[in-house]
């Protein structure tokens, strides 16, 4: 922010104004249809399938809320799932830049070891996974917070206003859940994707208070009463 007499005029460190502009998107809720999908894959020399499905349990989450992710995995073939993994995904999307996508971690979750779902069995469970910033070699982790603020977070998903806008000089932020089935070094594994947002609560209702007043404006208040 400037304060000039003139429109070309040069600013000064003395006219000029250093603010931290954040742009929020709110979660209006509740979310009817949560994200959900099912997979199923047959193979050579089995007569059975193995069916995976995963669910969440909302579309939007608060940036501290931990998520519930609902697995269901059917083995009616004849080969053994080892490991099933659950992580969450952040995709930015540097839009002046050809390749400006970059993916980043920012949750995982994963079975025990020596615990396999073996030919014939079932599993069903839930597995809790909260997103951070502190997860192991991010590339480009889209976060947000102040200028001297050290308290930092993830950034919010990026809704568009209108459809099929997009911004030339913008960043976009998307969030997914991806579960995979690892059946061993043969076979590849079954993988299911579930995009879900990251948003800010609505405000509460506040009563219309003053603003507090600063030192100067507190001395001002003291020469010059009103």
């Amino acid at each position: 922010m400037i304060m000039s007499n003139r429109a070309d005029e040069k600013p000064s460190k003395r006219n000029l104004v250093r603010l931290s502009l954040r742009c929020c998107h709110r979660s209006p809720g509740p979310y009817p249809n949560p994200p959900a999908a099912a997979l199923s894959r047959a193979f050579v020399f089995s007569s059975g399938k193995l069916r995976l499905e995963a669910r969440l349990d909302s579309e939007a989450y608060r940036y501290d809320e931990t998520i519930q992710v609902h697995i269901s995995l059917d083995n009616s073939s004849n080969r053994t799932v080892h490991r099933v993994r659950v992580t969450l995904v952040q995709y930015v999307n540097v839009c002046m830049f050809t390749n400006g996508r970059f993916k980043n971690i920012v949750g995982l979750s994963e079975t025990e070891p020596g615990h396999p779902v073996r030919p014939g069995s079932c599993l069903s469970r839930v597995f809790h996974v909260k997103p951070t910033v502190h997860m192991r070699y991010p590339v480009a982790l889209a976060i947000e917070g102040g200028l001297t603020n050290s308290a930092i977070k993830l950034s919010p998903s990026t809704i568009p206003t209108l459809a099929g806008e997009r911004n030339p000089y913008g960043v976009t932020v998307c969030y997914e859940a991806k579960i995979k089935a690892f059946l061993g070094v043969v076979d590849r594994p079954v993988c299911l994707r579930l995009p879900f947002r990251v948003l800010e609560d609505p405000p509460e209702a506040e009563d219309d208070q003053p603003l507090p007043l600063t030192e100067e404006e507190e001395e001002r208040e003291s020469v010059f009463p009103t």
